[in-house]
């Protein structure tokens, strides 16, 4: 009869085991060493591309903002000719002679006609002659007065009420009125 000896070495089996492991992290290893390397070899000769690039793009700006230079001088000659023109829409010619109504004098002409309780917020003066007024006051009374105060002046006429609102704890209007020319002053 035959014995079959079923009975292994478990000494010899983890030595085979450790063996494989050992090999295994070894090349694992040096495989990311590899790697490492490669990309580091990679960006050594991709760097001085990306240098040499950024140079020339340089240039470009660097010409580029020559051309630029040209067209500031082109905005700053366009700005001066919309100041001119709107200098030119300032003034007003009468029998040849240049002459313009004084601002100071068209405020002074709302000052006056103005309640103590009304305060202006905005004022516009337009080429054609029309004050828009933004104003605020605590009560609709104080803004039908200074509404009236207008209409009723001879230095203001088409007196026109464009707005008018409520807020927390004010009363907000818009008036729209020609300057009387008569009465202003003119310069010349």
């Amino acid at each position: 009869m035959t014995t079959i000896n079923l009975y292994q070495n478990q000494a010899e089996k983890e030595n085979q085991l450790s063996t494989k492991s050992v090999n295994g992290g070894f090349f694992f290893s040096l495989g990311i060493l590899i790697l490492t390397l490669l990309i580091l070899l990679g960006v050594k000769i991709y760097v001085p591309m990306a240098q040499a690039e950024i140079e020339e793009l340089d240039g470009k700006i660097a010409s580029e903002n020559t051309k630029l230079v040209g067209l500031k001088d082109l905005e700053n000659i366009i700005d001066n000719q919309k100041r001119i023109t709107e200098i030119k829409n300032n003034l007003k010619i009468v029998n040849g002679n240049v002459s313009r109504i004084e601002m100071s004098n068209v405020i002074a002409m709302i000052a006056s006609e103005m309640n103590n309780n009304v305060f202006v917020s905005s004022f516009k003066y337009d080429k054609d002659k029309t004050i828009n007024l933004d104003l605020s006051t605590s009560n609709f009374s104080d803004a039908s007065m200074q509404i009236f105060n207008f209409k009723k002046s001879d230095r203001f006429k088409d007196v026109v009420l464009s707005s008018l609102s409520r807020k927390e704890a004010a009363v907000s209007f818009s008036v729209k009125m020609r300057v009387n020319e008569a009465d202003v002053q003119i310069n010349k």
